[in-house]
């Protein structure tokens, strides 16, 4: 847990390993146990946010389940259902203001058939018509810096814009790589300017991805759900020296980058060896075109082109040689 000392002062506890990384999330305490529990942010119960406490830490006493609550927290990854997953630990607990809550018009979301609802309205909550003096998502902010790590790109099921996602790495581990996704009409823009060990700065929120995981509703007519959290971005900066402190790339960024271009100068090898193949097997269809068999009984040039045409008599040799020589 921080200190009062080390709240007052961002940097003391919003980098890891020299890169930026924290999240401040507020909303209402749910399914609360002493080391883990949720922070509900809107009425869809499904959008509730996952964090857990570092070890050796428990939630304080003062925070039980339907209170409002604020914490600042680190994060981190896990897999989910074969996916990286983000996992936030907090580093401290706090109480939070009118301005750090979610509006009213959160809690009147239209529902949805299959979709868990809460009902009830806080009792504590933003009104709507202080968003124009205030940062949208003040309850739900993050900031990640790191080095890309992966990336890829999934097409739009309708109009719209496409979503391109990446993994931010902070550390030597291969496998602690954050999901970060844009969703929109730059996506595809986005994704094509990426490059392997490049450095980004992501502000954003965290997000739930919901996907059905196929079974029936049960007798609640909720539909089952895999639930994975990942850093939501408008847009993508280049990270200043305050957010990432190296002077030169890390050992294990340089080695993933060499990866990287081995791996992109392979397969251009294979791309070029293929458009070769193929261009030697067009040209050698072309010849065999252009010398066509001459029949021996009749002395005459048989050629798919004229026996396919309708009313084209067999032209004798020697008059196709008379032909070429004009």
């Amino acid at each position: 847990m921080l200190s009062v000392e080390q709240a007052k002062n961002q940097q003391l506890y919003s980098l890891r390993n020299g890169m930026r990384n924290v999240a401040w999330q507020a909303g209402i305490l749910r399914n609360r146990t002493k080391t883990d529990g949720y922070i509900q942010q809107t009425n869809n119960l499904n959008q509730m946010i996952h964090f857990r406490c570092e070890e050796g830490v428990v939630i304080p006493d003062e925070f039980s389940n339907g209170q409002a609550i604020k914490i600042i927290a680190r994060m981190l990854v896990e897999e989910k259902n074969g996916r990286p997953s983000i996992v936030l630990e907090v580093k401290q607990f706090n109480k939070p203001s009118i301005l750090d809550m979610p509006a009213r018009k959160a809690w009147e979301q239209v529902s949805r058939s299959g979709v868990p609802i809460d009902p009830n309205t806080p009792s504590k909550f933003r009104e709507d018509n202080l968003d124009g003096w205030r940062v949208e998502d003040a309850g739900n902010t993050a900031h990640l810096a790191g080095y890309v790590a992966g990336f890829w790109y999934e097409p739009p099921k309708q109009p719209g814009g496409g979503c391109v996602e990446i993994l931010i790495r902070q550390v030597k581990d291969e496998t602690d790589r954050i999901p970060v996704r844009h969703y929109g009409k730059a996506a595809l823009a986005i994704y094509r300017r990426l490059e392997i060990g490049m450095p980004l700065l992501c502000q954003g929120r965290v997000s739930v991805g919901l996907k059905n995981t196929g079974e029936p509703a049960g007798e609640d007519g909720i539909l089952p759900t895999h639930k994975t959290q990942y850093l939501r971005v408008p847009e993508f900066k280049l990270p200043s020296n305050k957010d990432l402190i190296w002077t030169e790339y890390p050992d294990w960024v340089v080695e993933m980058i060499t990866k990287s271009n081995a791996i992109r100068a392979q397969k251009r090898e294979e791309s070029q060896r293929r458009r070769a193949e193929a261009n030697e097997e067009d040209l050698s269809r072309r010849t065999a075109q252009a010398v066509s068999p001459v029949d021996p009984e009749t002395q005459t040039v048989t050629t798919a082109t004229a026996s396919s045409r309708p009313g084209t008599a067999d032209v004798p040799a020697d008059v196709m040689d008379l032909v070429r020589g004009l």
